[in-house]
């Protein structure tokens, strides 16, 4: 099955004013789509409103230079994550990157979790941030544990920056002067979003696939 045809033609439903859910329900029936694929198409295929606003949200690396920046910790490094490890990323209609994960509820720390760390930590070294605060979900069993991964890259690569969890981490990324993040929620709410797990990508020539 093209995944193409199916995105190509939730977005002529989309285009026609269908709901999000009836649009997948038919394109679901018609291609005969299995749970993953109707999944990934929810994470890609955003709605022609929600993409241009969450479009309009984006910025380039050099307007966050000197500023501030909240980083959505677990939603940021399990992209990140699979672009090191070589799985697929896609570039979905709102501009953003997004991995094909279905829960990060049942993420743990693996091998290419240092490492995801410091790309992090790199790229927003190179931007030249100002000053960062990656954040962590409390409720996440893994939090803790990441946060304090964090915090030790972060003194071993000499950057004075904070690492937390706490209880309600999209607000408090979406209340940040620039939010890194590709959650809807935290997107909507936020002011200027930036995509470190794009910029990553591209730096290292990893494939974005593009399904629609």
């Amino acid at each position: 099955m093209d995944l193409k045809e199916a995105s190509r033609y939730l977005l002529m439903l989309a285009s026609m004013g269908f709901s999000r859910d009836q649009s997948l329900r038919i394109v679901s029936e018609k291609f005969s789509l299995r749970k993953e694929d109707i999944l990934l198409l929810k994470r890609v295929i955003r709605w022609p409103d929600e993409s241009l606003r969450n479009a309009l949200k984006k910025i380039p690396p050099f307007l966050a230079g000197g500023r501030s920046i909240s980083v959505d910790g677990l939603n940021v490094l399990v992209t990140v994550e699979e672009i090191l490890s070589g799985k697929p990323v896609y570039l979905s209609t709102d501009g953003f990157i997004r991995d094909a994960r279905a829960a990060y509820s049942s993420y743990r720390p693996g091998n290419m979790t240092n490492e995801a760390i410091r790309e992090v930590i790199r790229e927003l070294v190179e931007i030249g941030a100002g000053y960062v605060e990656i954040i962590f979900d409390s409720p996440h069993p893994g939090s803790g544990k990441l946060a304090s991964m964090v915090r030790d890259i972060m003194s071993e690569m000499g950057v004075d920056w904070s690492c937390r969890a706490e209880k309600d981490a999209d607000s408090a990324v979406a209340r940040g002067e620039i939010s890194a993040s590709s959650d809807v929620s935290v997107i909507e709410k936020a002011k200027a979003v930036l995509d470190i797990p794009e910029l990553i990508a591209r730096k290292r020539n990893a494939e974005i696939i593009v399904i629609w």
